[in-house]
């Protein structure tokens, strides 16, 4: 199978799973905002962020299961399950760790480090099992390719 055939395939996976995907943006944001509450129960967005994580991690795994499996090769599979693993720590951190930041520090710039830092290496982490995809299975498609796909 070519890239392209990849990549279309990987389009369909995705389109599946999208409505579902866009059903999390709500319990999200009500965890965030229950976890930000100064005067709430923090509580409730502990369990409603958790449950959110725990749909997100299963629709990452999917994905990153299909994927994989375009690929003939094991380091190509550990690859990409890696690299969506990185992807679902960021969101950990910034649906958890970051709002829990913000409500004990009043103020500071710890947060805003913290997940700026997070973003620029897992940004660099990408690039690089980027590359490695690229040279190790020239025909399979990288995360920034199926991005703009």
């Amino acid at each position: 199978m070519n890239k392209q055939e990849r990549l279309h395939t990987i389009k369909q996976s995705n389109r599946k799973w999208l409505l579902q995907r866009l059903l999390l943006a709500l319990p999200a944001g009500l965890a965030v905002y229950f976890l930000m509450r100064t005067d709430g129960n923090i509580w409730i967005g502990f369990a409603i962020i958790g449950g959110v994580l725990l749909a997100t991690r299963y629709f990452f795994s999917n994905e990153a299961e299909a994927i994989s499996q375009l690929s003939d090769q094991e380091q190509v599979k550990r690859v990409v399950t890696l690299q969506y693993h990185l992807d679902f720590l960021f969101i950990a951190l910034l649906g958890l760790v970051n709002p829990l930041a913000i409500r004990i520090i009043d103020w500071s710039w710890i947060p805003v480090v913290l997940i700026g830092g997070a973003l620029l290496y897992i940004l660099w982490a990408q690039e690089k099992l980027d590359q490695q995809i690229r040279w190790l299975d020239p025909e399979q498609p990288t995360r920034r390719e199926i991005r703009r796909f």
